[in-house]
């Protein structure tokens, strides 16, 4: 199973050029949101950044 970091209807993507800036996209472009193969990593990013971590959605692949 694979995971997403969400918050509200952003999807975390990653920490940006410099590595200190999260980036997001919208619930509508999920192909460029990160997934995540461990729920454990996954967790580790929703806790620094406030979000939480939901399934990526079966016809997401």
């Amino acid at each position: 199973m694979k995971y997403h970091v969400k918050i509200n209807d952003l999807y975390f993507v990653s920490w940006g050029e410099d590595g200190t800036q999260p980036t997001f996209t919208i619930d509508d472009n999920l192909d460029r949101a990160h997934k995540f193969e461990s729920d454990e990593v996954a967790n580790e990013v929703a806790d620094r950044i406030g979000g939480e971590v939901v399934p990526v959605e079966e016809d997401e692949g």
